[in-house]
């Protein structure tokens, strides 16, 4: 399953569709047993019907009775316990769904959190150029203000020299 599956639900469509097919096919089954334990109940009460001639045929239904209850018993705790086993299944399975559109969410914020983040990359670089060439405008200017003061410098000097040579020593 890929990515793109998780965003259009594809892949929970499909989770879906195969936990209500397993679904289905346990009531099926369910469905099945009961039927078959109608049936089992429809034949006792006809053995019963027919054991209910004389006082010696009533411990004879007795006993049947208990068998098939206790039969009837271990098939009904067996089937709960898997009704058990199949609820905890669909608890799990909801609780995975819920942390997967979680984590969609979390890389929506997370996508969109990284073009903030580029932006503001592109930002930067951007005033960082910008600085840079008023920087490298500055240097000249700097640059060409020393020159103009040594000129001048050079041109005080020599007048000095020219004028009164005493006072350069």
């Amino acid at each position: 399953m890929g990515f793109f599956d998780r965003f259009t639900g594809k892949e929970l469509a499909q989770s879906i569709d195969a936990y209500t097919n397993q679904y289905g096919e346990i009531l099926v089954g369910m469905h099945r047993a009961i039927l078959r334990h109608q049936q089992q109940l429809e034949n006792l009460q006809r053995q019963m019907n027919a054991l209910t001639d004389g006082n010696g045929r009533y411990i004879q239904l007795l006993d049947i009775l208990v068998q098939h209850k206790e039969t009837i018993e271990q098939s009904m705790d067996h089937h709960s316990q898997n009704m058990t086993q199949r609820q905890a299944n669909l608890r799990a399975q909801q609780q995975l769904q819920e942390i997967d559109s979680r984590i969609s969410v979390m890389q929506g914020d997370l996508q969109s959190m990284e073009e903030q983040l580029a932006d503001q990359i592109k930002d930067h670089k951007e005033t960082v150029a910008e600085w840079s060439k008023k920087h490298a405008g500055l240097d000249q200017s700097i640059s060409s203000l020393k020159k103009h003061a040594c000129n001048i410098q050079t041109s005080i000097w020599s007048k000095c020299w020219l004028t009164e040579p005493s006072l350069i020593i």
